[in-house]
């Protein structure tokens, strides 16, 4: 009896533990800042204005009113119309083309998925 509770304690120490380290690296932040700063970003909706920032020279897309700096690569596969999706914390981004087409597009390897 007595060894059947503790072997019921030690599994679900276990599994909390397990739980938590996978929870943990889930929502893990990078080290590089770069990596860091697209993890950190988050829209979804349609591109309205593209334009690159004369001062800083850093390209910029305006979705529903709010701007966001972006890779040069990843700006010149968006288009005025084109709806975008990126989601926080992760290192993808969604866009939904005006003509119909999905594509996934890694922003940390700056290059549709394939």
């Amino acid at each position: 009896m007595k060894k059947s509770k503790t072997r019921i304690v030690l599994i679900g120490l276990i599994i909390l533990v397990l739980g938590f380290v996978a929870i943990k690296n889930l929502f893990e932040i990078p080290e590089n800042p770069h990596t860091e700063f697209i993890a950190r970003q988050k829209f979804s909706g349609i591109i309205q204005k593209k334009y690159t920032d004369t001062i800083s020279e850093v390209q910029q897309i305006l979705v529903d009113g709010k701007k966001y700096y972006v890779d040069k690569e990843f700006y010149n596969q968006l288009n005025i119309g084109d709806s975008v999706s990126k989601k926080l914390y992760e290192l993808n981004a969604i866009i939904y083309k005006t003509d119909g087409r999905i594509i996934q597009y890694d922003l940390i390897n700056t290059k549709k998925k394939q």
